[in-house]
């Protein structure tokens, strides 16, 4: 399992499902201490994203090496919870002022990542999940979706996702 730790050192740590062999994976001394920060597995890629609030970043840690990098920066919204489905990065970003709430996306494999938004309107967004279904009724058209369950907000929608 990963997780992270917050305060005044936060830091981010493997460890086994029974809280043993516990590894420090990054200190995260860059981090403020009242900030948010969501894990989330690339394992294909062998890499960790983490959001970044303070910076306003999204980061990974390269487990194979364990440098840290950064994947998106710039206008992101404060990034808190993150969701990885096919490749894809999803993340929910909390209102501003300047708009409110969003969920936003960016394919973290291609060669220049860029964030795109999904949907607003949802206020403090603060917890995502990704799940797709996908149909394979003999005779009908394969519908591929992909769901989006974020909490702390009213509305729940779905995207087309074509592949």
């Amino acid at each position: 399992m990963y997780y992270s730790s917050l305060g005044y050192s936060p830091q981010i740590y493997r460890a086994d499902m029974d809280g043993k062999n516990q590894m420090l994976l990054a200190n995260l001394s860059f981090v403020g201490d009242d900030t948010f920060v969501d894990l989330v597995l690339d394992k294909p890629n062998n890499r960790l994203f983490f959001s970044d609030q303070t910076n306003d970043v999204i980061r990974y840690i390269n487990l194979t090496n364990m440098e840290i990098r950064t994947i998106l920066s710039g206008n992101l919204h404060k990034p808190t919870s993150l969701a990885l489905f096919k490749g894809t990065l999803y993340w929910t970003a909390e209102g501003d002022g300047t708009f409110s709430g969003a969920v936003f996306k960016a394919n973290v494999t291609a060669n220049i990542v860029t964030a795109q938004t999904v949907a607003d309107g949802f206020g403090k967004p603060k917890g995502i999940y990704v799940y797709s279904m996908e149909s394979d009724i003999p005779g009908r058209k394969t519908v591929n979706k992909i769901h989006f369950h974020v909490t702390y907000c009213p509305v729940s929608f779905e995207e087309s996702v074509p592949w």
